[in-house]
């Protein structure tokens, strides 16, 4: 490889030109500041961003300019003869061509950020830093894409046009069936690795059009044409080759399934019904990525979800299902927000639930809460909400309140919404004042319908609870100067229907709805404090009360009858070591009967927002998730069975 080193020093020496202009336009970016246009800018900011875009312009000029004729020059001018009458094969030739380029592309560059980088001024974009990344990866292919490209048009050959068309579906394929999905699929999934669809494609393009250039080198020798046609056809086979491959490897991986579930973390079910959303991360080819999926427990069905985004809501009456989705736009950045409506008890050629509606969304909404029959849909984004019909699919509402501080949101089925605001500050004994506000039907603005004072700052989370889907009942702790108290209203009047002192010694932690007329309530040691103790609220007062040790935070949902409730307990065994386990309570005594260590109900942790719980005996209120990875059913005879995916 002597004669390639040879080569290589005398390319570079023929072009030292270019790092002098180079440094010259490094020196000239220190000066950007001084521009009128640039005068109310940061200095540094400025100086930064015109370096990186001078090196990005010159890295392309050297990449395509410069490195395509140090590989074709001897070549298309008839030089190559000479070269070959020495002591020097074609691949040396070819070797040390590649590595000038790839020396001039990368160094003259680096010498335009050099003054910028010693003046101290690096600061520059995201954008602009992870452009310039990604355009050195790009710089092999760039080399070789100019190569053959300037052989080809050199030639007059008909490959040239067979390079072009080859190279554009290359990019289009890429695009849209890898780069596309890879933002979404691979945004999270573990390590570097959510990085390797997006590095394989200049890695694809480099072997494709370097290996053409070489071949053109090595098989085509002295004949401009035999060259062309050669490295040309190499690089259009290459493309189609490795492309296929990347996108097959990509779909394949991208094509996960609930049995390669590793991790499970979320799971909503609907109040009645066996369809439920299942959060988790999937492990496939080496990817961890977050997926979800709409599950049918009782067939066994499933659908993937892979666009979905944030907010999802089952009607109250369990039938419909809304979830944001994300839909891709012209370009893999390009992204439109919508919410799709699915009606549960319909389902298609498929088995899986037909979509009602479609409907567009502005801005990402925050929260998106269905009526009780999914004939209305609110959705809220910052401060301001909207109300849609879902059968029109058109906004027939759209209010500018203080939404997204609500503690609590409803929407009627004829489109009336109801929000529970915190309007008042702290007082000396650190009281709260919450105000119900109700949008009438077609209204334009909220009125206030009542509010309650002197509740307990801690614990002032509101929950649906209604019985069936025409109810829904308002849950408060009050401190009111006579010691803490339960308060279950209804929401749309305030209506007081029952409450139940708390024990003072202990403060009140977690709110859990049973029904209207049965609240579990968790009491910790102090605010932040553990778990102490558990007690059932009824009309009549506390029913029974009991001890846990060292729980971290505790949850409840109705059980698989509805004598029972499922109550899971995370203890706090020490630094970073947490149990889980859960355990049926009879409501009548408070007696538990645990149903094992790692099984949690498959319900997230916290209620909030997420409407109404699963009824008892329901498909929701028998499942668990047992080792964060496995989805099981509670029997009629206690046990637990693995729920299996077709």
């Amino acid at each position: 490889m002597r004669g390639a080193l040879h080569l290589l020093w005398f390319e570079l020496s023929e072009r030292r030109a270019l790092f002098a202009a180079s440094l010259f336009l490094g020196l000239l970016a220190l000066t950007a500041p001084l521009l009128p246009v640039y005068r109310h800018w940061s200095a540094g900011d400025v100086r930064g961003v015109a370096a990186f875009a001078a090196a990005g312009a010159f890295l392309l000029f050297a990449a395509v300019g410069v490195g395509s004729g140090i590989l074709t020059g001897a070549l298309s001018s008839g030089r190559e003869g000479f070269y070959l009458a020495r002591p020097v094969g074609t691949l040396a030739l070819w070797v040390g061509r590649v590595g000038a380029a790839m020396v001039i592309s990368l160094l003259a560059p680096a010498l335009t950020l050099l003054p910028v980088g010693i003046a101290g001024a690096w600061r520059a974009a995201d954008s602009v830093r992870t452009g310039g990344v990604m355009l050195l990866l790009f710089v092999p292919a760039l080399i070789g894409g100019g190569a053959l490209l300037r052989l080809t048009a050199r030639a007059r050959s008909l490959w040239l046009a067979a390079l072009v068309v080859a190279m554009v579906l290359a990019a289009v394929a890429q695009l849209r069936l890898v780069v596309g999905p890879a933002i979404r699929f691979c945004g999270l999934a573990s390590g570097g690795l959510r990085l390797a669809p997006f590095l394989a494609i200049p890695v694809l393009w480099a072997l494709a059009l370097l290996a053409g250039s070489a071949v053109a080198a090595v098989r085509g020798r002295i004949d401009l044409e035999r060259a062309a046609r050669w490295g040309a056809g190499t690089a259009v086979l290459l493309l189609a080759i490795l492309t296929s491959l990347l996108v097959a490897g990509f779909l394949w991986v991208s094509a996960v399934t609930p049995h390669d579930l590793v991790d499970i973390y979320g799971l909503q079910s609907a109040p009645a019904g066996p369809w439920v959303v299942l959060s988790g991360r999937a492990s496939r080819g080496g990817f961890q990525p977050r997926v979800d999926f709409l599950a049918n427990v009782r067939k066994g069905r499933w659908e993937r979800l892979d666009r979905r985004w944030g907010p999802v809501s089952f009607s109250g009456d369990g039938r419909f299902l809304a979830f944001g989705e994300v839909e891709p736009g012209a370009g893999p950045r390009v992204r439109m927000n919508r919410v799709r409506v699915l009606d549960l008890s319909a389902e298609g050629t498929d088995g899986l639930p037909v979509t009602v509606r479609t409907l567009p969304m502005d801005q990402t909404p925050h929260r998106a809460v269905l009526s009780p029959h999914g004939t209305g849909l609110l959705t809220i984004f910052g401060d301001h909400f909207t109300v849609w019909d879902v059968a029109s699919g058109r906004p027939v509402a759209r209010v500018r309140e203080s939404a997204g501080k609500s503690l609590l949101a409803e929407v009627d089925d004829d489109g009336g919404v109801w929000l529970v605001l915190p309007v008042g500050g702290m007082g000396d004994r650190g009281a709260r004042v919450l105000e119900v506000r109700h949008l009438p039907p077609g209204g334009r603005q909220t009125v206030a319908a009542w509010r309650v004072e002197g509740l307990d700052p801690g614990v002032s989370v509101l929950y649906p609870a209604g019985e069936g889907v025409e109810e829904v009942i308002a849950l408060f702790v009050r401190d009111a100067g006579e010691g803490r108290r339960l308060m279950v209203r209804r929401l749309r009047t305030g209506e007081e229907l029952w409450s139940a002192a708390l024990d003072d010694a202990l403060t009140p932690g977690e709110v859990l709805p049973l029904n209207a007329r049965q609240v579990l309530v968790t009491l910790r040691r102090g605010r932040h404090g553990p778990v102490a103790a558990v007690e059932l609220a009824t009309p009549g007062g506390i029913r029974w009360r009991r001890a846990l040790q060292a729980a971290g935070f505790a949850m409840a949902t109705p059980g698989p009858t509805p004598s029972r409730v499922v109550l899971g307990i995370n203890r706090h065994l020490g630094p970073g070591r947490w149990k889980q386990h859960t355990e049926l309570l009879d409501l009548a005594t408070g007696e538990g009967v645990l149903l094992g260590d790692d099984i949690y109900p498959a319900i997230p942790w916290w209620f909030s927002f997420r409407g109404c719980p699963p009824r008892a005996g329901s498909w929701g209120s028998r499942l668990f998730v047992r080792n964060h990875r496995e989805l099981v059913l509670l029997g009629k005879d206690g046990t637990l069975e693995p729920l299996p995916f077709r």
